[in-house]
């Protein structure tokens, strides 16, 4: 900022399209996520979805840190109404990376991280991050909407054609 230069530094572990980047109260910074999954404008590492990555200005590299969790298909799939569809097994492509915050104990809250399975549903979540230890925490409710395959086929207009088949 003294000088209004831009200088180069260690790369990214992935590459990351419209990723989520806050400033901890250490001064490294956290990128989490990206955009990009739809197969839009960007092809994006299925990895970088799930990860985040530090950068320390002090030694000018980014290091990788904790995972997002797993989607818990069994625990969501235990709260809704008996037979209904399965939470499916692929993960949802990320719609919304949501909204990250600095917390003031040095870790951050990703909130709203947003999802969707074409045609199947969508998935709402959000995660807690503990700079100390590295790692994420799902915290909160998770949304989650699985709708039936005939609703979905009707709503695009194909129902009725696979019906009278």
């Amino acid at each position: 900022p003294a000088t209004g230069n831009w200088s180069s530094t260690g790369p990214m572990n992935f590459a990351r399209f419209g990723a989520a980047a806050v400033t901890l109260a250490d001064g490294r910074i956290l990128v989490v996520g990206s955009g990009g999954g739809g197969g839009g404008v960007s092809r994006v590492d299925a990895r970088a979805f799930g990860s985040a990555e530090i950068y320390d200005p002090r030694t000018g590299r980014f290091s990788l840190t904790g995972r997002l969790p797993d989607i818990d298909r069994k625990g969501l799939q235990k709260q809704g109404v008996p037979r209904a569809n399965p939470v499916p097994e692929q993960d949802p492509v990320v719609d919304d990376i949501g909204t990250l915050v600095a917390l003031k104990d040095g870790g951050a809250v990703l909130v709203a991280q947003a999802g969707s399975w074409k045609h199947q549903g969508e998935i709402t979540r959000s995660f807690r991050f503990d700079a100390r230890a590295g790692s994420w925490t799902e915290i909160g409710q998770t949304y989650i909407f699985i709708g039936e395959p005939l609703m979905f086929l009707a709503a695009l207009g194909v129902g009725a054609y696979l019906l009278a088949r």
